[in-house]
């Protein structure tokens, strides 16, 4: 099989994930080896063991996010570890106890979000100590290592507080301007996906962020800026648009040139402005007139004035200057944008915002609704059940010494998909076997509590440091270190380090035959549902720019999610033992169709800035196509095979009608006396449907290219 081959071992093992975090290493090693050394010097090893365990604890789970979104996770990550460490305290010594026990535990953390792995590793710890009389008072030692870790963790808040927000909003700017870079490559370049979803994905996360910092107001500074960069996006998207309709009907001295150097300008001007939020320098940014912009509208005018003497295509001189008119709208949201940031990125401090209790018959319902539609969450979590389940029954019957090991590698290894966990095992074996060879070493040379609790200290600061880089470089100190931790004070014979790599090795292989056996086509059931909410929420975003000149966020949202989710089920049936590669290139086509339908909705809905009369058909062919995909979604839930088929080539030639007349009434209108800088409704009018028409039929047949998707 080829994921036992040796490329795919290498991979595993040489993978770099992200940087170095050795200021974050600083602080763990620092909250595990100080308690041990206390403990040492004051002849209270055990205790300050456990308020190491406490600290490790908090220490592997890594909060992320904003100082607020970090509190809150320390918060759950404390209250699971005294959970835990409750439950494993008054398991220990029942190892018959522990097999009924921890299996319902692994499950219970696999679907509850937020808990993770933590509490699992906190009831394993405290189950594998020596039984003692006060377990309460464990639980006060293992708090107090967490708290002091959690306190380190959060100890930079005032001076670093803003920095999250500030990255976001940043790294969103400069998505942005990398969307904007591309929009001049042609049609079916997949660079232009790739980078306008990497931009959507960067808005998000700036929302997000924003929002995690509980003082959320479009009032704000942070909030105006994310509004400009949105509005920034969209009109990007509407560019795309209308520099795609300009390809079929071009002018004879085109002004391609001028255009591009106007976009590449906006686009650096869009990039000083992500540097200028990162460094807090948006005191320099000034306001200038795009040299590039301004010759494009000169240009723009010389060709309007040829078109009404006859000498170029009205309708293709339209496009042509709705470009300029979208390249200027974009320069003043920059300008306008780099104004917020010259004032200030700030937000106020308020009190922190408790998660909302779930109401007790919403949780019933959505519990019951995960099971009986066989969620991910739930299929996984019953895997990693019955995987735990079988490692700790092997531990208790044949008493394997430090067969615990055995259990932990099971719920470390075992991740959501077949191949995932392949690359985890590998990656478990190598870095454990060289974190094993390491241990030994070190137990053989340290002997006194104080000399190891100095080589913990340095094993963690290493481990943690390097753990964002690679899992393997994390396991190659973080063997180690949990070993001398688990036995700390204790004689350990050398040896002992083949058997735990032993163990690690058999638990790797466990949860390789769960991930194997146990449900492994996931995602493939969940289909029509998520296919039959993509086009209902594709349907209410064109039923929304049918009746709104602005796309409204919430259906916009919806959209980009339900397409997300298709994503995320091809991921996962894409990692499976024996995917289904036809039907996931189909999948593939369906969520790049729908990305194209939305970004054509997104361009409609801002060109189509005329009076209801004066743009014809094209609120009747949106409505349509809504109504249409209404139909398509009803058709999949109800497991319909035959897709119904969008037919709108009437209202298209009527629209393509009313433009022609259009052009002819306005070159009349010309002719009688009103400039060309006038601006009348017959103008406005002739504008909108001049640059919505080609848009529109680009979506007809992306709809159309989605109901063969769905027929396939």
């Amino acid at each position: 099989m080829k994921d036992w081959g040796w490329s795919r071992l290498r991979q595993a093992l040489i993978a770099v994930e992200g940087q170095a975090a050795p200021v974050y290493g600083l602080c763990a090693a620092f909250a595990i080896a100080l308690p041990l050394l206390i403990g040492a010097q004051l002849g209270r090893p055990y205790a300050g063991l456990v308020v190491a365990l406490g600290a490790y604890l908090v220490a592997v789970r890594s909060p992320q996010g904003t100082y607020g979104q970090k509190g809150r996770q320390l918060a759950v990550i404390v209250t699971v570890i005294m959970v835990g460490t409750l439950i494993g305290g008054l398991l220990s010594g029942h190892r018959w106890i522990i097999v009924a026990v921890l299996p319902l535990v692994v499950i219970f953390q696999s679907v509850v979000s937020g808990v993770g792995p933590t509490l699992g590793l906190a009831t394993m710890t405290a189950a594998i100590r020596p039984s003692t009389e006060n377990v309460l008072l464990d639980c006060a030692y293992e708090l107090a290592g967490a708290l002091f870790m959690s306190a380190l963790v959060l100890a930079p808040w005032p001076g670093r507080r803003l920095r999250p927000l500030l990255e976001a909003l940043s790294e969103a700017a400069a998505a942005v301007a990398e969307t904007l870079e591309v929009v001049t490559v042609p049609a079916g370049d997949p660079e232009w996906e790739r980078r306008r979803r990497a931009a959507a994905d960067a808005l998000t996360q700036a929302r997000t962020t924003y929002g995690l910092y509980n003082a959320a107001s479009d009032d704000e500074r942070p909030a105006r800026l994310i509004k400009a960069l949105v509005k920034i996006m969209h009109e990007t998207v509407a560019l795309r648009a209308l520099l795609e309709a300009g390809t079929f009907r071009p002018l004879h001295e085109g002004a391609e040139a001028e255009t591009t150097a106007a976009i590449s300008e906006l686009a650096a001007r869009l990039r000083l402005l992500a540097e200028a939020i990162r460094s807090l320098a948006g005191g320099g940014w000034k306001e200038t007139d795009p040299a590039a912009a301004r010759r494009l509208g000169d240009r723009i005018e010389e060709i309007r004035r040829a078109a009404f003497e006859g000498r170029e295509d009205l309708v293709a001189t339209t496009l042509a200057a709705q470009v300029w008119r979208t390249v200027r709208r974009i320069a003043a949201t920059i300008d306008s944008a780099g104004r917020t940031v010259a004032a200030g990125i700030t937000v106020g401090i308020s009190a922190p915002r408790l998660p909302e209790a779930p109401r007790p018959t919403s949780l019933w319902s959505r519990s019951v609704d995960a099971v009986t539609n066989r969620s991910t969450a739930v299929r996984n979590a019953f895997r990693a059940g019955v995987a735990v389940f079988v490692a700790t029954v092997i531990w208790a019957a044949f008493d394997i010494p430090r067969g615990y090991w055995l259990v932990i590698s099971v719920f470390l290894c075992l991740r959501a998909t077949y191949s995932e966990t392949v690359n985890r095992v590998f990656q478990r074996i190598g870095g454990t076997a060289l974190g094993g060879v390491l241990a030994a070493v070190l137990l053989a040379v340290v002997r006194g509590e104080t000399e190891l609790a100095v080589v913990i200290f340095c094993c963690a600061f290493i481990g943690f440091t390097l753990s964002p880089v690679s899992y393997v470089f994390w396991l190659c100190f973080c063997t180690p270190l949990v070993m001398m931790l688990i036995d700390f004070g204790a004689s350990v014979p050398w040896d002992q380090t083949l058997v735990r790599i032993g163990l690690n090795v058999g638990g790797g292989l466990i949860a390789l035959a769960a991930a194997r056996l146990l449900w492994p086509s996931a995602g493939t059931f969940q289909l029509p549902a998520a296919l039959a909410d993509l086009c209902s929420s594709l349907a209410e975003l064109v039923r929304d720019a049918a009746v709104s000149e602005d796309v409204l966020n919430r259906p916009l949202i919806r959209a980009r999610e339900a397409a997300d989710t298709i994503s995320g089920l091809i991921g996962r049936m894409a990692q499976e033992p024996s995917p289904d590669t036809g039907l996931i290139d189909c999948l593939r086509d369906t969520v790049a169709v729908a990305n194209r339908i939305r970004d054509r909705v997104i361009a409609v809905a801002g060109m189509s800035r005329a009076e209801q009369g004066g743009i014809g058909p094209v609120r009747s062919i949106l409505l349509q196509v809504a109504d249409h995909l209404d139909e398509v979604a009803g058709a999949l839930r109800a497991g319909d095979t035959a897709v119904p088929t969008l037919d709108i080539e009437d209202l298209l030639a009527d629209l393509d009608d009313h433009l022609a007349s259009l052009a002819k009434r306005r070159r009349a209108e010309v002719a009688a006396g009103t400039t060309l800088e006038e601006s009348t409704p017959l103008r406005r009018d002739l504008r909108s449907v001049a640059t919505v028409r080609y848009t529109l039929r680009s979506l007809y047949e992306d709809v159309r290219e989605l109901d063969a998707a769905l027929c396939r």
